[in-house]
């Protein structure tokens, strides 16, 4: 048990010198905050190392093989296929080409390359073809993007739980001396949260796991299957999140690294039409709303006039533009949100952080000014969470109704399924002077 509390400490200790050296490595001139700015540029502050600050702030734990089993609903010990984009529209593909037959019982990685193999599904310019067609194949990406948010939601959850659960085994200790104005409705005070917070987390994963169930069937897969979604499909944000946690630990710790840090977070996008980026332009311009608009609705019934298809009438038509023009004002506004939450997020991280120092400094109003803290400091941990739900969420939301649209217009702007694959990852922005030599 000793050795095993060793082992986690200096893994802490080890994490916050990675990120020390990451935070000294980034390249650029150093930049401060704008409107979310809660200190004086150019001032580093110092927390003092104390047993309260390691509970709140701490690295998060990545997900072994039994928490993704107990996550899935799968026995412990089981050896689940994961399931990446690659694996997504293989049996799709096969589902559309060979037909509804039996649901399969397992995932059997070689087999399926066979079978993908056999029907041409490496052929990209045919599932083009498929992709637009109003038959057999159907998308997996909004139930696969749904499924990805889900299980990033956990991840955040989980973390808050530890975060909590770290607060609660230190608070009992804490409120019996006198000296740290803490009263025993703090500690009760973390326990409900901590009870809530447990409450959401099985909450998400009935969720994920009724997602699951879905979206095996819709592949074609029987829902006895050993299969999970692959995390690397959301790594650019877990390796934020994950990062943002290892500053919070830093006993010196800079609001430019923090920013630094988020700027990393994965670009949401744009719709490229003609190969320009129609959301851009319209950001730049809003003159361009109408224009960009009716071009929109245009490429879409252009594309809709094949003469080996039934036309469409004229309400029919009328009722394309109306979606089109909805989508895209939609995308607009996912695309602004995703700025506001970014810089939500910095100032929520922030928050909390300045919720620690004021609980960490010395009482001089008694318990109650302290419990107010305690409850702030709750508050702040639930708002940050918040904030990593909604960036994911929106990132995800975005980029499956966007390929709907791309449905809708009757384009694809990917040349191969390397490039299809890689627009589907979530990745680390390339920010220009955000990343190390």
């Amino acid at each position: 048990m000793g050795g095993a509390r060793v082992r986690m400490t200096f893994a802490g200790f080890a994490a916050c010198l990675t990120l020390i050296g990451l935070a000294k490595s980034f390249g650029g001139p150093r930049q401060e905050p704008g409107p979310v700015d809660l200190g004086k540029a150019g001032v580093v502050r110092v927390r003092a190392t104390t047993n309260l600050a390691q509970a709140v702030a701490i690295p998060r734990k990545a997900a072994s093989l039994d928490d993704e089993n107990e996550i899935a609903g799968l026995a412990r010990g089981s050896t689940p296929e994961l399931v990446g984009w690659q694996e997504a529209y293989k049996l799709a593909v096969i589902r559309a080409r060979a037909g509804r037959g039996p649901l399969l019982q397992s995932l059997d990685p070689a087999a399926l390359s066979r079978q993908a193999e056999r029907l041409g599904a490496a052929d990209f310019a045919r599932f083009r073809d498929d992709f637009f067609a109003r038959g057999a194949f159907r998308d997996p990406a909004k139930e696969m993007f749904a499924l990805l948010y889900r299980l990033q939601q956990i991840d955040n959850a989980r973390h808050r739980l530890a975060v909590l659960e770290g607060l609660k085994a230190r608070f009992p200790e804490r409120s019996q001396d006198q000296s740290s104005g803490l009263s025993r409705l703090d500690v009760d005070t973390l326990f409900a949260a901590a009870v809530k917070a447990g409450e959401a987390l099985n909450h998400q994963k009935r969720q994920f796991r009724d997602a699951l169930d879905a979206f095996k069937v819709a592949l074609g897969v029987s829902m006895q299957a050993a299969i999970i979604p692959d995390r690397k499909e959301m790594a650019g944000f877990h390796d934020v999140f994950d990062s943002v946690a290892r500053w919070e630990c830093l006993p010196e710790r800079h609001p430019g690294q923090l920013l630094q840090v988020i700027t990393l977070l994965p670009e949401l996008g744009d719709v490229i039409l003609d190969g320009q980026p129609l959301l851009s332009a319209i950001q730049v311009n809003p003159d361009r709303w109408e224009s960009s608009l009716l071009k929109a609705a245009r490429l879409a019934l252009e594309n809709r006039s094949d003469p080996a298809r039934k036309p469409l009438d004229e309400d029919a038509r009328v009722q394309l533009e109306l979606q089109i023009r909805r989508t895209v004002r939609h995308l607009f506004e996912m695309r602004l949100a995703y700025e506001d939450a970014k810089r939500g997020y910095e100032y929520a991280v922030r928050m909390k952080d300045q919720a620690l120092e004021r609980l960490h400094a010395p009482s001089a109003n008694g318990p109650q000014t302290r419990s107010s803290m305690v409850e702030q400091l709750v508050a702040q941990i639930a708002s940050l969470m918040a904030f990593e739900d909604r960036l994911a969420e929106l990132w995800t939301t975005f980029r499956a109704e966007r390929l709907t649209l791309y449905r809708e217009l009757g384009v694809l702007p990917y040349s191969n399924w390397k490039a299809f694959y890689a627009d589907l990852t979530a990745q680390q922005s390339d920010a220009e002077g955000m990343r190390s030599n």
